[in-house]
């Protein structure tokens, strides 16, 4: 099996390093390492070259030539992947030996699942525990091991605006059909990481292994969105998907039912209104794509429907 992984950098000379050390040292090493560059002004890319000299892996670099930000840079890795897994991977974390192997055994056992996550540990930029679990963070239940839609919903309403952190998902590559072409609104609110985690739980089935598999640097520089994933973005999730959730349990039971939803905000509700007609087989996503349509139709007219 061809496993690639998808690394963006930018002006991540002081870890970068140690990042990939971590990657191509894995007990199950990747047949690939795309690295995208978004316009370092450090001596990120640089040091990329000097790492390749010793070690002679197949690695990608892209260095763009202007700034994409976050969510478009790692789109672009991921679409320039050619593995069957693909695995995401911040500049500055250390992987555990066995992340890769972990991470492809439970999707192997669960072949319904497009993506898995492991859980991670912050750390100091010296890899000082800080004493903090992912999971413990996000409160996750300890003995759930799979995630759905509902459950999707259930923590961006309740606990969080995401399910797992980039640095810690693997996806199968017949997932990138459903991501891409990226919707605005998506790129505006979100990170990548939550888009994926979302469009995986609608499509099938998220898998989650508990085990401790990265050691996630918390620093002054990281980059990849931290100040976003909680605050206004999670408050801005929670309120979406209590309103959506609580239409959806209306129109299941008074189809006919007339409800005022003005106070929905257009942008809060296009980026499920995406999601959900990728689901729109199942007659509970029918229910809620009927719903939305309705929902835009209605704040587009400042009317109820």
């Amino acid at each position: 099996m061809d496993i690639s992984v998808a690394l963006i950098t930018y002006n991540g000379e002081k870890y970068i390093i140690d990042q990939l050390k971590s990657i191509v040292e894995q007990t199950a090493p990747p047949s690939e390492i795309i690295v995208c560059d978004d316009c370092s002004s450090d001596n990120t890319v640089s040091r990329i070259h000097g790492f390749l000299k010793d070690y002679p892996v197949r690695v990608k670099l892209q260095v763009n030539a202007h700034n994409m930000g976050y969510n478009l840079n790692m789109s672009q890795a991921i679409s320039m992947a050619t593995g069957e897994i693909i695995l995401l991977s911040d500049q500055d974390d250390i992987w555990k030996s066995d992340k890769i192997d972990k991470l492809i055994s439970i999707l192997e056992r669960n072949p319904l699942a497009q993506m898995a996550f492991c859980d991670s540990l912050e750390v100091d930029q010296n890899l000082n525990s800080l004493g903090m679990k992912r999971s413990e963070g996000k409160r996750w239940p300890s003995d759930k091991r799979s995630w759905d839609i509902d459950d999707a919903m259930d923590a961006i309403a309740q606990k969080s605006n995401n399910i797992a952190p980039a640095h810690c998902i693997a996806i199968r590559s017949s997932l990138i059909g459903s991501l891409y072409p990226l919707p605005a609104l998506a790129n505006q609110i979100m990170n990548i990481d939550e888009w994926i985690s979302l469009v995986a739980c609608v499509e099938s089935l998220v898998v989650f292994e508990p085990e401790i598999l990265v050691l996630h640097r918390i620093h002054n520089s990281n980059f990849s969105g931290a100040t976003t994933r909680y605050g206004p973005v999670a408050r801005y999730w929670r309120q979406l998907s209590q309103s959506v959730k609580k239409l959806a349990g209306r129109l299941s039971r008074r189809p006919n039912c007339k409800v005022d939803y003005c106070k929905l905000k257009m942008n809060r509700l296009t980026v499920v209104h995406e999601a959900s007609k990728l689901r729109a087989r199942h007659e509970k996503w029918r229910i809620f794509n009927n719903a939305l349509q309705e929902c835009c139709s209605c704040l587009q007219k400042r009317q109820s429907v």
